[in-house]
């Protein structure tokens, strides 16, 4: 497998971005997949855990199905997760968890693609409203607000010539309209074939005055991912052992237990560079060498965060392309959840302008009917 680093994007490529970021849409909102089949799933009762499984399945069933004549590595590039009310992101519990959805929980979801390496990925907020026909007010509100506008307008302001610095503000901008915190930690950050986190990324929030500032440059590939708070936007890592692993592949360790060796190797058979949920590896015997490789660093394992227990995280993500005439979406976003908040953008501000500028969006590649089986096809009502 080869990592490629440079800075162009030509036609193959950017067709690569476009079915990925085709199947993140189809897992947001097409009538007949996620947003019907699991964002629908949704619900005061559903499992957190059946909700993961599902959208990592969907997304396979999918990849499944495209670039068959060529031999290219496809597949999860984020697994599915879910965030409830104050779990900020990582959490994807194991089936035997009885995590369930209540009503008025916010749930954050949270997904990615690749194909040969080039990601699209897509976050969502929305709300369990006990009454569909009343909008759902208070701060649970406020802060799907902010993360929303604060999304729109960071994009609007990821353009060419530009700096991160730039888009800090905006963010911060719009977490001050709605009496909200960015939360501490979270990144948007440059992606590039293999790699998810590339060298150029953006704070959400930082304390240090000095931020290192650099511009962004034409056919860079970005994830914008905006999380806010209603609290103070710090968080803690939870007393839950984490469940998503991703491989380093500059690490290097002669592993000595048998179920350890045959793990990762499996690990690199299956999962590739990116990260995956343990609950994938379904040989038990196989996860009996986990451990060890944590241990040596040869798996990093994700950590799950959270805000405040009784504060809100809203979060919004999406995929973004730089082009010559301004940011173009990769992939989009879902309407917002019937809601409403007291704060508004003021009429006269910066960020009012900002974000009434126009913003471009991919003509993404149909897909076709998606390969399933009977675990893909699984009865979630």
């Amino acid at each position: 497998m080869e990592v490629v680093l440079q800075n162009t994007l030509d036609n193959v490529e950017l067709n690569k971005y476009q079915t990925a970021a085709a199947i993140c849409d189809d897992a947001f909102l097409s009538d007949i997949e996620v947003l019907k089949q699991v964002a629908g799933k949704v619900v005061a009762g559903a499992l957190v855990a059946d909700l993961c499984q599902f959208g990592d399945e969907l997304i396979l069933s999918y990849t499944n199905s495209v670039y068959n004549k060529q031999r290219v590595e496809k597949g999860i590039a984020v697994p599915t997760t879910i965030g409830v009310n104050n779990i900020v992101q990582n959490f994807s519990p194991l089936p035997a968890e009885p995590h369930t959805i209540n009503v008025g929980d916010l749930v954050k979801i949270e997904l990615g693609v690749h194909i040969d390496g080039y990601v699209a990925s897509s976050a969502h907020t929305t709300i369990v409203n006990p009454n569909p026909q009343a909008p759902v007010t208070g701060r649970a509100s406020d802060a799907i607000c902010a993360a929303y506008f604060g999304l729109e307008a960071a994009m609007r302001t990821l353009k060419v010539g530009n700096k991160n610095t730039d888009v800090m503000k905006v963010i911060s901008d719009a977490a001050a309209v709605f009496g909200c915190s960015p939360v501490e930690g979270t990144v948007s950050s440059q992606v590039k074939r293999f790699l998810l986190n590339g060298n150029k990324t953006i704070l959400n929030y930082s304390e240090e005055h000095n931020v290192e500032e650099y511009v962004f440059e034409e056919n860079e590939v970005y994830t914008l991912n905006i999380f806010m708070s209603t609290g103070e936007g710090k968080v803690n890592e939870l007393e839950h052992k984490p469940t998503i692993y991703q491989r380093d592949v500059n690490q290097s360790y002669s592993l000595k237990l048998k179920a350890a060796r045959a793990l990762f190797n499996h690990i690199n058979e299956t999962f590739s560079v990116f990260p995956f949920p343990i609950r994938m590896v379904e040989d038990a015997r196989l996860r009996l060498g986990l451990q060890e490789c944590v241990n040596h660093q040869l798996l990093t394992p994700y950590p799950i965060y959270t805000e405040k227990r009784g504060e809100y995280v809203a979060q919004f993500k999406l995929t973004v392309v730089l082009t010559p005439k301004g940011p173009q979406r990769l992939t989009s976003l879902p309407a917002l959840p019937y809601i409403h908040s007291d704060y508004t953008v003021p009429e006269n501000s910066e960020l009012k302008q900002i974000l009434a500028a126009p913003v471009k969006s991919y003509n993404l590649p149909p897909l076709p009917t998606p390969k399933t089986n009977d675990s893909s096809a699984m009865d979630m009502s």
